[in-house]
This record gives C-alpha cells, sequence and structure tokens, in this order.
C-alpha cells in the first residue's frame, strides 16, 4: 500500500486509485484519463486480478497512455504477454536487469519504453515505525533473526536459497552462546506492526537476494516440473535439480532475475546488521560496507561471526548502510515519484480536458463501504457457525 498511495501522495499529477477487489464504480465508464497505471498486485497470482469489467475499460481506451508494474514476472509470462497486447500497454517497469528488458519485453509490438525499477522503496511510516520502536544494540534480545517461506521447487536455486540459509546458519552456530531467532515456516511468519517489533528486537538479519533462478519464459519449466513431481511426490530438490532443473538454470534465456528486497531497507532502518548471502543486490550494496558477506558454501563462516563480534567494525557497517539506504533519501518513495513523473512528463501526449472527479470518487468511496459491510457480515457469520 506504501506503493500504491506513492502516486497520489507525492507525484506532481493529480491520481485517483481504483481497488480492483472492490468492483467496477459505475461512473467510471464516463471518464478519460491521460494515463492508466496498472499497479503489480494485480498480476501476483493467476488468473490476474483485472476483472473483466475493468479489463474492458482499460481496453477500450485508445487516446491515453497506459503503464503497467510487474513483480515476480518469472511465471505466467505468457498470459502477461497476452495481457500487455490485448491492453496495447506501451510502457512497462519491471525489476529485470536493464540488459534483460527488451529481450523479454520486445515481444510485445506495442511496448515501447521499459524501465527497471525496485521491488519497493523505503516510506515516511517505514522510518517513524524505526524512531518509534529503536531499541539500542545491548537491549535487543536477538542474535540473528530471520523469517522466510518454503518455494517451489520450479524457482531454481535461488528460491532455496531462502530456506537453506536459516537451516545451516542455525547447525553452524549450534553451541556458541548465541540466541537466534531463525525459521522458513509458514506458520511463523511475521506481519504488520508485528514485523517491525521483531527486527527492533534483532541484532542482526540473515538475508539473501530477492528473485529466483529460473525465468520460466515458456511456461516450460513449470510444466515439467509439475509432471515430475507427480511421479516422484517425495522426491528432494537436489533430485529434481540433476534431473530436470538444471538445464533451465543454465539455459541462455534464463534471465538473471535476482534483485534487493525491501528487508533490505527495513534492516538498514532499523540498524540492524545485515549478514547476507554474497550477490549483486541490484548494484546498490557492497560487501563489508553495507553487509557482512556469507558465502553460499559457508565456507567463511568464522569470519562473519568474527566481524560481527567487533563491535568498531559491526557498527561501521551498520551506519554505512543507514546512511546510504535511509539517510541519503536515494531510495525513498518521494525519490521514486519524483522520477517517475520526469519519465511520464517527458512523453508527448495530448492531455484530456479537466474532469471533476468528485463524483467518480464518491462512486469508490460507496462501493468499498458496501464491499466492507458485506465482507463483515461474511466473516460475522462464519465466526457464528465456527
Amino acid at each position: 500500500m506504501d506503493h500504491v498511495s506513492s502516486f497520489g501522495k507525492y507525484s506532481n499529477n493529480s491520481f485517483t486509485n481504483i481497488n480492483t477487489i472492490y468492483g467496477f464504480p459505475k461512473t467510471l465508464g464516463n471518464y478519460q484519463f491521460d494515463i492508466i497505471v496498472l499497479h503489480y498486485s494485480l498480476f501476483g497470482s493467476h488468473p490476474f486480478s483485472l476483472f473483466k469489467p475493468f479489463y474492458e475499460y482499460v481496453r477500450r481506451q485508445s487516446s491515453c497512455i497506459k503503464i503497467a508494474f510487474f513483480q515476480d514476472e518469472y511465471q505466467y509470462c505468457l498470459s502477461r504477454f497476452k495481457l500487455i497486447n490485448e491492453l496495447d500497454i506501451s510502457v512497462i517497469f519491471s525489476l529485470l536487469e536493464e540488459k534483460y528488458l527488451k529481450p523479454v519485453y520486445n515481444r510485445c509490438e506495442c511496448v515501447k519504453h521499459i524501465y527497471s525499477t525496485l521491488a519497493g522503496y523505503v516510506s515516511e511510516d517505514l522510518k517513524i515505525q524505526s524512531n518509534i520502536l529503536f531499541k539500542h544494540f545491548n537491549e535487543r534480545t536477538v542474535d540473528f533473526g530471520y523469517r522466510a517461506r518454503d518455494l517451489s521447487f520450479v524457482m531454481g536455486k535461488g528460491a532455496q536459497e531462502k530456506t537453506d540459509i536459516a537451516f545451516k546458519f542455525q547447525h553452524l552456530c549450534k553451541g556458541k552462546g548465541y540466541k537466534l531467532d531463525l525459521s522458513s515456516s509458514e506458520n511463523t511468519r511475521i506481519y504488520g506492526d508485528d514485523w517491525f517489533r521483531f527486527i527492533s528486537n534483532c541484532k542482526a538479519m540473515l538475508g539473501v537476494e530477492a528473485g529466483v533462478s529460473i525465468f520460466d519464459v515458456n511456461g516450460d519449466a513449470a510444466k515439467e516440473c509439475q509432471n515430475y513431481l507427480k511421479l516422484n511426490p517425495q522426491c528432494s530438490f537436489a533430485e529434481i535439480s540433476n534431473d530436470i532443473l538444471y538445464k533451465y538454470e543454465k539455459s541462455e534465456d534464463n534471465f538473471y532475475y535476482r534483485m534487493i528486497s525491501p528487508r533490505i531497507f527495513e534492516s538498514a532502518a532499523f540498524k540492524v546488521c545485515m549478514i547476507l548471502f554474497e550477490g549483486k543486490y541490484t548494484q546498490i550494496l557492497e560487501p563489508l560496507i553495507h553487509y557482512i558477506p556469507l558465502k553460499k558454501d559457508f565456507s567463511n563462516i568464522d569470519e562473519v561471526l568474527s566481524i560481527y563480534n567487533n563491535d568498531q567494525k559491526r557498527n561501521t557497517i551498520i551506519q554505512n548502510a543507514y546512511d546510504h539506504l535511509i539517510e541519503s533519501n536515494h531510495f525513498s518513495f518521494s525519490k521514486f515519484i519524483f522520477d517517475f513523473d520526469e519519465i511520464i512528463d517527458s512523453f508527448n501526449f495530448q492531455k484530456q480536458p479537466d474532469q471533476d472527479l468528485e463524483t467518480l470518487r464518491l462512486d469508490i468511496t460507496k462501493i468499498k463501504k458496501i464491499f466492507d459491510r458485506r465482507h463483515n457480515f461474511k466473516q460475522l457469520i462464519k465466526k457464528t457457525f465456527i
């Protein structure tokens, strides 16, 4: 929601946010916009959450610029390309590195501009919460914290790293006197303000690059993986990797899809020491400057713990990360929107006449209230039957 609200909060242009889950505002069809931005939250699952009335509305808008933000682009690629072509989306914001943007999205003839963006930025709320919940290093009770979840084998070795780091780190630190709170189990996930409280109580946080190591453009890896698991439901990742997945990871058509995650900014804001698997991190982080690098075979674990236990080295790394990622404002939502405005202002398009949006905004508020009442009633019925 920080990402969604940043457009209306920081842009020099006027934005009206419409949440498709509430339903189609009846008056929306009376309006035409200069630009329509489709947020990445519409495309996180399949089928996509751009329901038919919205889909048809966007398709009919022939005089505006259509922009789409995408994340988790390694999956549902063919459906995504189909949607881009049918809706005539001409501008894409992607998590891919710049050199991979055209090889992926030039498959869609309507796409004219493609830009790299980040999975998240630094919000004002993050800064506020980190100040409110901040604990000094000696007040924190957890040495090493981490949370993740098990991910599908088809995402490759990169996805498996997210669970491996917790399991192996815990094993290697056993008996060394550290307090660890590491988990990759779904039922130990932490959300909302509780997540901020968890970070504030950690002296260090483990981490890996976000993303996956198999970019399944044609959906072949998913199909082959699914068939393999039907025949071998109890197989290990090593088995399926050795049998079929290795060829996708090594394929020339496999685009690098690893990047810095919002969790990095959160750790920096709370001045938590980051211990991260070696990686690119979107060329934003430097090892031994902003984080302690951990080799993926854990061969340098003793060196990692030595740096962590050295107050001067650890505090320097923590402060460097805070200054670079938080204090600089280079990665703030306001800077993200400033750059976004510069991009769209450079487009040569004929602006629509000014429109009174009050009726539409009232309609949006009305359908949200109706949705909320129905949702609350359903929850009440559910609790009653339980």
